[in-house]
């Protein structure tokens, strides 16, 4: 597994953030273009978030059905792994994010033509 996003990768993650995706969730989106199936410590390392980022990101994800988790059985006792993986190919989730912004920015063009004729 890759330790660092490509050049490519970084300019996915700033264009997510210019649609008001948080840093955190558009560096983990973007990590899972690149990756089918993943634990906690892949994500940390490969987006250089904290647990706490990730697990907050991956809770979002979980609400829209995004991912699917996978409960890691092992032997040993300690903290339990979890396997992340896609619950839809990667396009769709992009095209979904793509929707919305077309339909946020059509509910802008509206107030701001009724901000127009409210001034007239």
């Amino acid at each position: 597994m890759r330790k660092r996003f490509n050049p490519r990768e970084e300019k996915m993650i700033d264009l997510l953030q210019e649609m008001d995706i948080s840093r955190s969730l558009a560096r983990i989106i973007v990590f899972f273009s690149i990756n089918d199936k993943c634990v906690c410590n892949d994500i940390q390392r490969v987006t250089e978030l904290r647990q706490p980022e990730i697990s907050m990101a991956m809770q979002y994800l979980r609400e829209r059905e995004w991912i699917i988790t996978e409960p890691l059985h092992r032997e040993k006792k300690g903290r339990p792994i979890i396997n992340y993986r896609l619950a839809m190919p990667f396009d769709k989730i992009i095209n979904t994010l793509i929707r919305e912004e077309h339909a946020r920015i059509r509910d802008m063009k509206v107030k701001l033509i009724s901000l127009k004729k409210m001034t007239k």
